[in-house]
């Protein structure tokens, strides 16, 4: 009888979604930014060239985690230029527009490309960019997703609720 019990909730663990936790409020290591997220995304802090943090979800639907958000820091000494430099740099769909990002001056662009997978297969994708400069260097929020998949409405919301923090190191 037990081990009929331990099999029915294991079967059912198995087939279901991760509980959503509802956002949540993120601080970066270091304090280098702060931004509401999906509870249910999972964030990755390894420390990677300019890299802060990045995060992967959503959780369900036909690819789970196959959208990932990520912010970096690219010190500068002229922010504004390099800025605009770095999203020049891209093959970007159409001209930059301004925006605002936690206080900061930006501009936000959309770009297509082709991600390679773990299988020879690539896969297009759509990365939306935006860049917000502040003393010492600019932010980068990058949102990537396969192409044929709707954007996650969490990266509208890490801009709408980010705020810089300490200078990252």
């Amino acid at each position: 009888m037990i081990r009929l019990l331990a099999v029915v909730l294991l079967l059912s663990a198995c087939g279901s979604k991760p509980a959503d936790k509802g956002p949540v409020d993120y601080s970066a290591p270091g304090g280098a930014f702060r931004a509401t997220l999906p509870g249910n995304w999972r964030a990755d802090e390894a420390r990677v060239s300019d890299r802060l943090s990045a995060f992967f979800g959503p959780p369900d639907g036909p690819r789970p985690y196959s959208q990932s958000m990520a912010v970096y820091f690219h010190p500068a000494s002229d922010p504004q230029t390099a800025a605009r430099l770095y999203l020049a740099s891209g093959d970007l769909s159409g001209p930059p527009t301004p925006i605002t990002v936690g206080g900061l001056p930006g501009l936000e662009a959309t770009s297509s490309g082709r991600e390679r997978g773990l299988e020879t297969k690539s896969t297009p994708t759509t990365t939306r960019t935006v860049v917000a400069w502040t003393e010492g260097g600019f932010y980068c929020l990058e949102q990537i997703r396969p192409t044929d998949d709707p954007p996650s409405p969490a990266f509208d919301e890490m801009l709408k609720t980010f705020r810089p923090g300490a200078k990252p190191q």
